[in-house]
């Protein structure tokens, strides 16, 4: 956390105008909650734009970066609202596009609902109906994300696990909010392949690559005047903090229930919920 509590709650994110020219916002948990937008999320997003802010969405979603704009118009967020999207579905696809020009694993398993099977379409990979014949495992999450969690899979990551196989994770996410609910990602079988010794990949959040994405859309701009925006301290902000740039942490979203009230940096509840992940300022909820 902040040295000596020095973290400051912000009444709204008017209070980073000035500070930074540029802003990465997590989508699920900040800006919406899977069905709506939260109040008070499309007036700040505008008036941040209007006030010289870049709002980066930046999402461990395992989609592309085309169908997490639409989604966003779907559920109420249309592209005027902010100038870029970088996604851990567009660093997923673009990464397994480069390996493909060279010889190697072609056969992959999916693991992950019907709507993202199309992460890789496109490319020259086969996907295949049993793990045993496969290069590796493509995991965007659960199978049924509304119900199950990592540990339905256990047999599947033992037999992976038998076989060596690398298991590629599109959304570095344990958990995220859906509807007011929360629903299992495909951090966590990813967390829970490496834990009986799977060699996972990572894409999005907290890893690097994310931010020098957006980085690379931010030429000539201080990394000491870009923000990270999230609710998650695992990945929001370690990630943030790994990149060389300040977090600001929204107490609602992911951890609404557990931080419910805090008003200090003091506050007991949030030492434990960042640990030693270092914040620069709190937000109750992303609003003007």
């Amino acid at each position: 956390m902040a040295a000596d509590g020095d973290a400051r709650v912000l009444l709204g994110v008017r209070e980073l105008v000035g500070m930074y020219d540029a802003a990465l916002i997590d989508l699920w948990g900040v800006l919406h909650d899977g069905v709506r937008p939260y109040p008070g999320v499309l007036e700040a997003l505008e008036r941040l734009g209007a006030a010289g802010v870049q709002r980066i969405l930046l999402s461990n979603s395992p989609r592309r970066l085309d169908r997490v704009k639409v989604q966003l118009e779907t559920i109420g967020i249309p592209e005027h609202r902010y100038d870029h999207v970088v996604t851990s579905g567009e660093a997923t696809y673009r990464a397994l596009a480069e390996r493909s020009r060279a010889a190697g694993r072609r056969r992959y398993y999916y693991v992950g609902p019907p709507r993202d099977l199309v992460l890789l379409d496109g490319l020259p990979y086969e996907r295949c109906d049993n793990v045993t014949t496969a290069d590796f495992v493509l995991v965007t999450g659960p199978f049924d994300d509304e119900r199950e969690t990592a540990d339905d899979y256990a047999a599947l990551l033992g037999a992976m696990k038998t076989q060596s196989l690398p298991l590629v994770c599109a959304n570095p996410d344990l958990t995220v909010m859906r509807g007011g609910r929360i629903v299992t990602c495909a951090g966590a079988l990813a967390q829970a392949y490496e834990e009986i010794g799977g060699v996972a990949e990572y894409f999005g959040k907290p890893h690097a690559a994310a931010y020098q994405a957006c980085f690379a859309l931010l030429p000539g701009v201080d990394h000491q005047r870009i923000v990270g925006i999230g609710d998650s301290p695992r990945t929001d902000l370690a990630g943030a903090a790994a990149a060389g740039i300040n977090g600001v942490l929204v107490l609602g979203g992911l951890h609404a229930d557990e931080l419910r009230g805090v008003s200090s940096a003091n506050d007991p509840r949030l030492t434990r919920a960042l640990g030693d992940t270092p914040v620069s300022a709190l937000l109750p909820q992303f609003v003007w």
